[in-house]
């Protein structure tokens, strides 16, 4: 397993962020003495972690890795809403500094004991009020991220699908991402509540996994179990180019579950093809659109798996009907999300690019920090109707 190339200028930011937290939160906030010794302590301890849980995502297994990664992803959470918070008081203090200039226009200088009075309190203020907006989202983020996905339900109208197709019903799971913090019990409940509505076919458009086979393949199994008529089809995402895709491939195979790898197969009423992830360039896998979608029939509707909603700006050339993507997250929680739309035509729901529809789940796992704010997870069961 490689690290990837961001982890190492990501892991010196958060370093250097640290910097300024101590700044704001501890040497403007706090008095002298044995708590600001305690807090500088803390913070020297906890700069690491986030660094380490990068890194150990993608050298150690889930269980070995879980003492780093489970306070090192959550450290990353309570971060990014600080730095937010902290950011906005510094906004805060450039207001009620030009608030008071102009107020005071005139009038005597303060002395420099009340100015350092007045600093010390707005400072302490603004250190508690950050810190109390961090822990309420991560705590609010941490309940969204582990609980139950969501079932939404969604028809769409399919071009070119005959009568007879009216009903079929698509259940759409994606970025499980069975690693540190989800396991066999979340795969288990998935099947559970999916084979409850009995598909006709069920689709995996990628990020099942973070780790590998011999690390994750039991927290996986359960996957066997899933019941559809048309049977179970995969489609490789970004994280499984990290971590022994062809052995998760193989390893789907036994479980009952077809990888269509640039690939199509018929299934009553339409066709369904998947095309590998544009991140398989850096493998030698890549995506290829014609080998899955260049000599079929072009009266059968066809439905692609891939999994960045990107690839749409792609498969509209080949006259897909409607793609099924994951990856987003729906953004997962902010500001994270602004990053992951960046190129993506739709970051969850129904959307289109040119002439195909385009729908992107917002998955049932997350990635990095355990935190869901907006993005619930979801299990989405579509059913097609005819375009009238």
């Amino acid at each position: 397993m490689e690290i990837p190339f961001w982890v190492w200028p990501q892991s010196v930011a958060w370093v250097l962020v640290h910097g300024y937290l101590w700044w704001r939160l501890v040497r403007c906030a706090m008095p002298p003495g044995r708590w600001r010794k305690a807090a500088t302590i803390a913070l020297a301890v906890m700069a690491p972690t986030v660094p380490g849980a990068l890194i150990a995502m993608h050298t150690l297994s889930p269980t070995e890795g879980a003492w780093i990664t489970w306070p090192g992803f959550i450290w990353y959470g309570l971060l990014v809403y600080l730095l937010l918070a902290l950011v906005a008081g510094e906004l805060l203090r450039l207001v009620l500094f030009v608030a008071r200039k102009i107020r005071r226009r005139g009038a005597e200088p303060e002395t420099p004991e009340a100015v350092a009075s007045r600093r010390r309190f707005l400072a302490r203020g603004v250190a508690i009020g950050a810190g109390a907006v961090a822990v309420t989202t991560v705590g609010y983020g941490m309940t969204q991220a582990f609980s139950s996905a969501r079932l939404e339900r969604i028809t769409i109208r399919l071009r070119g699908l005959a009568d007879a197709g009216e009903g079929f019903r698509i259940a759409l799971v994606a970025d499980t991402h069975v690693g540190p913090f989800l396991g066999r019990g979340n795969i288990s409940g998935i099947v559970e509540r999916v084979n409850a509505e009995k598909p006709d076919v069920v689709v995996i458009p990628g990020d099942l996994i973070d780790g590998t086979v011999a690390d994750l393949g039991p927290a996986v199994a359960p996957l066997g179990d899933l019941r559809a008529r048309h049977g179970v089809y995969f489609s490789l995402g970004n994280h499984e180019y990290l971590f022994d895709f062809d052995n998760w491939v193989e390893y789907l195979r036994d479980l009952g579950i077809r990888t269509l790898r640039n690939e199509r197969v018929e299934l009553p009423h339409f066709d369904l093809a998947g095309v590998n992830d544009s991140s398989g360039d850096n493998v030698g896998d890549p995506p290829d659109y014609e080998r899955a979608l260049g000599d079929r029939d072009p009266d059968r509707p066809v439905v692609l798996l891939a999994h960045q909603p990107a690839q749409a700006y792609e498969a509209q050339k080949y006259g897909v009907d409607l793609q099924l993507s994951g990856h987003t997250h729906g953004g997962q929680f902010f500001p994270a999300g602004l990053l992951t739309s960046i190129g993506q035509p739709v970051m969850a729901g129904h959307g289109t690019v040119g002439d195909t529809q385009l729908y992107v789940t917002r998955g049932t796992g997350f990635w990095g920090p355990a935190i869901r704010v907006g993005s619930p997870p979801e299990i989405t069961l579509i059913t097609l109707a005819a375009a009238r």
